[in-house]
């Protein structure tokens, strides 16, 4: 015989559907099916996403609108946080905003029960707020406390449901009495009781002696009403009252208040600064209470501050020291020699003269640092060498998509685009870079299940999903251990034990048919075309009395169940088939 013919490519093979909304197409029994559905979700709350065959993706805009007139300004959609809606309307104390209304009309607010009802408050002390025939009521109140917890602006009371301030109080509550130091008014207490009395004030008339039984004051009566002392000068009560003198001991002759001195000899006495280079010498107390140094010279003669010969050294007197110092002068405004003038700085040439310091350029292209960074870095071929800035060999990072990057200051490899993340891993997902810190995301791990129960879902690193039919003596065995996996899995509620029974032993009866024919398989083709058929016809019967089981008033088996284990028994059967039509060829 002769004519066409039209042999299956092998199961796998890529092919087209002709559908934009499946990925991963293959040659599947002959025909060409669809794989996994196309991933149409652009990440943007915004948009509704879906596929058509015939295009692929699409992405339509959603509308946030809500449709309320009591929310104010424009709805829109934020990408990350989705539809944002204007603000409420602000309808004031005892009022919402309608949203049954067109304009979103302001009403009363809706209440209950009837009686004061604290959801009516508006706020206002000088309202009396209750509900009255299920809407919030305020009456204005004449006459009553309204205090805003502040006694200096004076008392508060209700006018025509109006809080209205009384007189205030003066701020500094002066009280008239100069004995009194005028504090500012408290807002709890007002201006009462917290004016503190000055210690020491006497109040007086006109004409009072104001007499304070002190000899050494003049005592009058002031115009504000106070009583003044005056001290009278070089008068005493007490030795204190006397100035201090050198070479003398003070005290006072209480019987006239005049103060007295007697010579104090032998006691140290000058010394101490007269300027910023000149020094008084020191010197001793003589018998008439004359300071004199060791020359006689009476007072201490002053001498200018000697010089130690350093040029690094201010030779002066020193005020709190009360004697004269050799004070260091640091570089570089003075120096002894070079090793002093060092700056730190590698690109100077560091020289001590007669001015100081002074600190001359190496090179005009030299440059100082102190890390690599300073000098852009190794990844530019630049690094700090000896305290100088150098170019040196760049680093350079091997693998594509990566870049070199400073990591506290050392060079690394970071990714610049997908390619520097990817670790040769399909099934992990597509590792994606951000390119801003080239920090490398993690992708999402794909999911190989197509939803065929016909199918062996795997997963190749090097290729990603992929989703074998069952097919040959192992694909038909695949099918009937989940067969039997699922039987043994199910409660009696789902399957009923005699019907349990019946699947284990015609699975069994299955198994020993394909067995029979793999045997001879090559050797006898009529023989195992004789097993495989007998496989059918059990496979076939078995799914047929699994579906009667499911049906009548008294399931053996739930439909679910029953769904599942047929689906397994239809995919072996078909497995089957593909033996029996390689033997026919």
């Amino acid at each position: 015989m002769y004519g066409c013919l039209n042999d299956p490519v092998p199961e796998g093979t890529t092919c087209d559907d002709g559908n934009l909304c499946t990925t991963g197409d293959t040659c599947r029994s002959g025909a060409c099916q669809g794989g996994g559905a196309t991933q149409c979700d652009d990440l943007n709350v915004c948009s509704a996403d879906s596929c058509v065959p015939a295009t692929g993706c699409t992405h339509d805009a959603i509308s946030c609108d809500d449709h309320n007139p009591c929310t104010l300004g424009p709805d829109t959609c934020d990408a990350s946080r989705g539809c944002q809606h204007g603000t409420l309307k602000d309808c004031g104390l005892g009022k919402v905003c309608d949203p049954t209304t067109p304009n979103g009309d302001c009403v009363q607010k809706p209440c209950s029960p009837n009686g004061p009802n604290p959801a009516c408050d508006d706020g206002n002390p000088c309202t009396a707020d209750v509900c009255e025939g299920g809407l919030c009521q305020s009456t204005p109140l004449d006459g009553s406390a309204c205090d805003d917890t502040t006694l200096c602006n004076g008392r508060e009371t209700c006018r025509g449901g109006v809080c209205v301030s009384g007189p205030p109080l003066p701020a500094d509550c002066d009280d008239q009495d100069p004995c009194t130091v005028d504090s500012a008014c408290d807002a709890t207490t007002g201006c009462t009781g917290h004016n503190d009395p000055i210690a020491g004030c006497v109040r007086c008339n006109p004409g009072d002696t104001c007499d304070d039984a002190n000899p050494c004051t003049t005592d009058t009566c002031l115009p504000e009403g106070i009583c003044a002392h005056e001290n009278k000068a070089d008068c005493c009560t007490v030795d204190q009252d006397c100035a201090d003198k050198d070479c003398m001991q003070k005290s006072c002759n209480r019987q006239i208040n005049e103060c007295a001195y007697t010579p104090t000899p032998g006691v140290a006495c000058g010394g101490g600064c007269e300027g910023p280079e000149l020094e008084r010498k020191a010197g001793t107390c003589n018998a008439s209470g004359a300071c004199c140094d060791a020359q006689e010279q009476c007072p201490p003669a002053i001498d200018a501050c000697p010089t130690d010969e350093d040029s690094c050294t201010d030779d002066i007197c020193d005020a709190q020291l009360g004697h004269c110092v050799h004070r260091p002068v640091p570089p570089p405004a003075c120096c002894h020699n070079d090793a002093e003038c060092d700056d730190g700085n590698a690109c100077t040439r560091d020289t001590c003269g007669d001015a100081g310091c002074t600190y001359d350029l190496v090179s005009p292209t030299c440059v100082p640092c102190a890390k690599d960074a300073d000098c852009g870095g190794r990844c530019l071929g630049r690094a700090c060498v000896a305290g100088v800035c150098t170019d040196v060999p760049p680093f350079t990072c091997a693998k594509p998509g990566t870049v070199c990057r400073l990591d506290a200051g050392q060079p690394v490899c970071r990714c610049s685009d997908s390619r520097g993340c990817d670790d040769g891993n399909a099934c992990n997902g597509k590792e994606t870079c951000v390119t801003a810190t080239g920090a490398c995301v993690a992708g999402t791990p794909l999911t190989c299940d197509d939803g065929n129960v016909c199918t062996e879902d795997s997963c190749n690193p090097a290729t990603g999903c992929v989703n074998a039919g069952s097919s040959g003596f192992g694909g038909i065995t695949t099918q009937l251990t989940a067969v039997e996996g699922a039987v043994g899995a199910a409660s009696p509620g789902d399957l009923a034990p005699s019907l349990a029974k019946v699947v284990r032993t015609k699975t069994s009866v299955i198994r020993a048919k394909l067995t029979a024919a793999q045997a001879v398989a090559g050797s006898s083709v009529k023989r195992e075309g004789r097993m495989l058929k007998a496989a059918t016809k059990t496979i076939t019967g078995l799914a047929n009395a699994i579906g009667k089981a499911s049906k009548g008033r008294k399931p053996k088996i739930s439909a679910s169940l029953a769904d599942s284990l047929r689906a397994r028994l239809a995919c072996a059967g078909a497995a089957v088939q593909g033996l029996q039509a390689e033997l026919a060829r």
